[in-house]
């Protein structure tokens, strides 16, 4: 069996308006640099056009098309307890879209877990 350590990251960058909101992708580029400055960038695209959520972004660092669909589908479930576990996710804190590398599936299963864990 073999260990794999996959990074992960999330970032919000403006709680003036809430719910946060922006894509998670799925890139072996992603770093924290860039989650930061992409949640930046949302909350200043919002605000131009005056929607009311606050910037954020996420990234795992995995490249996808190297993966069985049963592997992207665990990365995606525990990335999505992380951010469970550090009230970083739900309709009222920060909501996820699709982004490079991820699609209506990967927000599927990002549902699927937050309602298994915050039945309401």
């Amino acid at each position: 069996t073999k260990i794999q350590t996959i990074k992960g990251y999330r970032a919000q960058h403006s709680h003036h308006r809430q719910p946060c909101k922006g894509g998670i992708r799925f890139n072996m580029a992603v770093n924290e640099d860039e989650v930061y400055a992409l949640a930046a960038l949302m909350t200043w695209k919002c605000a131009v056009v005056d929607v009311p959520f606050g910037g954020g972004k996420g990234g795992v660092v995995i490249d996808p098309s190297k993966y069985s669909v049963d592997f992207l589908e665990r990365v995606t479930r525990g990335y999505t307890v992380e951010l469970i576990k550090r009230n970083f996710i739900g309709p009222g804190i920060d909501v996820p879209a699709p982004d490079y590398g991820t699609s209506a599936r990967e927000m599927a299963w990002i549902v699927d877990t937050y309602r298994n864990f915050k039945p309401e």
